[in-house]
Formats: C-alpha cells, structure tokens, sequence
C-alpha cells in the first residue's frame, strides 16, 4: 500500500508541475498582431529621433545653414545651444522608443532593422527638406531595395506568429 501511495504521489506531483507548466505557458501569451504592430510604429518613432538627431547636429555644426536664417552672433551661438541639447534629448527619445520597439517585437533584429531603415530614410528627407540635399537614383534603388526586405521580414513575422499559434492548438488538443 507504501508503494500505491508513493505512486499516487508521485504522480500528483507530475499533474500540478504539467498543470503550473500549461499556467506559466498562458501567462507568456504570444506577441499578437497588435503588439507587433506597436513594435512597428515605436521603432518607426525610433528612427525619426535618430534621424531628428542627425539634424540636430548639422544645425548645431553648420555655419552657412544658421547665417541663412540668423545675422547675430549671440543668437547663433543660442541656437547652437539649443541645438546641442536637442541632440542629446532626440537621441534619449529614439533609445526610448527603440527599446519598447524591440520590447513589443517577436526579434529584436526586426525591431532594430526598422529603426536603423527609418532612420535611413527619415535622415535623407529632412536632408532634402531642410538644407536642399540632392538624391540620387541609386539611392531611390537603394530605398526600394530596403523597403522589399522590411516586407519580407514583416511578412516572415506573421508566418511565425501563425505558425506558433497552430502549435499551441496541437498541444491542447
């Protein structure tokens, strides 16, 4: 009887470790299309920080743009300030953003390729928009090219969360 016992046990044991392991499984839920989503959207914010960043630092190192605009010495010096500081909040926001991207995301890899490709095209707009910066064809070739692997990369993700999701139906059933 010891040993029914023992049994009996042992195998209680086993049924509340399998039933924690199915509570802790519930408790990780999959990243579902609304998180990727945000993932998307936050490290797209990422990148226009960084790329804002970037714009930052030209205005602040570059004298011919600031006497386009400004004839006083003082208020260059000012606006080199502001400048300066404004580097250093826009690179605080992409991290920031970055992050909670990555957070959100099935991969960080995804997570910072679209930061880095965002930051990408985001810095060559404000490049054009601001100070008249010419691109070429090859860069648009280039962009596209970019634009193709965020697709598939995106497209890829879904595949994955699909796939996970089916998984987890075969193991209840």
């Amino acid at each position: 009887m010891k040993r029914e016992t023992k049994k009996s046990n042992s195998e209680i044991k086993k049924s509340i470790n399998k039933d924690n392991k199915i509570k802790n499984e519930e408790k990780k839920p999959l990243a579902n299309t609304t998180n990727l989503k945000l993932s998307f959207i936050y490290s797209l914010i990422g990148g226009v920080f960084a790329s804002l960043s970037s714009v930052c630092g030209k205005v602040a190192l570059d004298s011919q743009f600031l006497s386009q605009f400004i004839s006083s010495d003082n208020i260059e010096l000012i606006t080199r300030a502001i400048s300066i500081g404004s580097i250093f909040i826009c690179t605080t926001m992409q991290w920031r953003y970055a992050a909670k991207g990555m957070d959100l995301a099935n991969s960080t890899l995804t997570s910072t390729v679209i930061t880095t490709s965002s930051n990408f095209f985001f810095t060559a707009f404000f490049g054009w928009l601001f100070f008249k910066e010419q691109l070429s064809f090859k860069w648009w070739i280039g962009a596209l090219f970019i634009m193709f692997g965020l697709f598939l990369m995106n497209a890829d993700q879904d595949k994955i969360e699909t796939n996970q999701k089916s998984e987890k139906l075969k193991k209840k059933d």
